[in-house]
């Protein structure tokens, strides 16, 4: 190929990665939106069971067919919006937390809290996280709240160890050192100077890993360690729809499709906040684009 080919084929590779990202991020919003308003765009009542019209078909009353039960497909997975993509923003919400406070703490002060800390981190590590997950659930009972709790704490720590090497190069800058000349605490410091800069890798990572945290959901909630019946959550949906897959495949594609396009988005939204952040990334595309 010419280079001007070239050229014009790397373009047209970067406009259309930013509109996928765009369109990632309208799925997104979309998503949010659906979660928002269930209450006012979902037809039916998702609980509301009908024995005279269980398993039908996709028709003009039920765009999405109906259950064994006769609910409607459609509204449980309009609530099911609402309960995966809720729970999985408080989960990612408590996973940042601990990550941050973990990680800033161990590289700021350094020394034996360091040690301590990242022993533990690689202590977690050292576990498979799903595991571990399925581990505390089943101790800790079958729940969406057990289930929140026992995937924040055992996926944190790979968030620590982001946070403790960006604080590690930050703490050394002079902007930090002039704070502590002028008597700030370091809890000041850490929390208007130090973290600030250290959240951008936070943000992508997060946004990368809600793809992860809503797989998790609904595959323990389709294993039964999550949400329960008649809760309308999409592994919950799945898990009651197994039994169904040749008379009624419906029941589990349209729940299964909804999982793929949100993992999906956030994966999309992630990249492109990845190559928006990242000062190597942008430095490489500005010398070679």
């Amino acid at each position: 190929m010419r280079p001007n080919e070239i050229a014009s084929v790397i373009a047209k590779t970067r406009t259309s990665i930013s509109t996928v990202n765009f369109i990632a991020l309208l799925i997104i919003l979309c998503l949010f939106l659906v979660a928002v308003f269930a209450d006012v765009i979902s037809p039916y009542d998702p609980y509301e069971v009908n024995m005279k019209e269980k398993l039908q078909k996709p028709n003009l009353n039920h765009l999405l067919g109906t259950d064994q039960l006769g609910r409607d497909v459609l509204s449980r997975i309009i609530y099911g919006t609402r309960i995966s993509l809720f729970v999985s923003v408080f989960a990612i919400a408590i996973i940042m937390f601990l990550g941050i406070m973990f990680g800033s703490i161990a590289a700021y002060f350094g020394g034996k809290v360091d040690e301590v800390i990242m022993r533990f981190v690689d202590v977690l590590l050292s576990f498979p996280g799903l595991i571990l997950a399925i581990t505390l659930v089943g101790i800790l009972g079958p729940s969406l709240k057990n289930l929140v709790i026992a995937i924040a704490l055992t996926s944190w720590a790979s968030y620590a160890r982001i946070v403790r090497s960006c604080v590690l190069s930050i703490k050394e800058m002079e902007f930090v050192t002039q704070a502590k000349v002028l008597g700030a605490s370091d809890v000041y410091i850490l929390v208007k100077h130090v973290i600030p800069n250290a959240i951008a890798p936070i943000i992508v990572l997060a946004t990368l890993d809600m793809g992860h945290i809503v797989l998790s959901i609904t595959g323990l909630s389709f294993l039964g360690l999550g949400a329960q019946p008649p809760t309308p959550e999409w592994g919950t949906m799945l898990n009651e729809g197994k039994n169904f897959m040749t008379t009624a495949p419906w029941l589990t594609i349209f729940p299964g499709l909804a999982i793929m396009i949100t993992v999906l988005a956030f994966n999309l939204l992630g990249d492109g906040l990845r190559d928006l952040l990242d000062p190597r990334v942008r430095e490489y595309a500005s010398k070679h684009y």
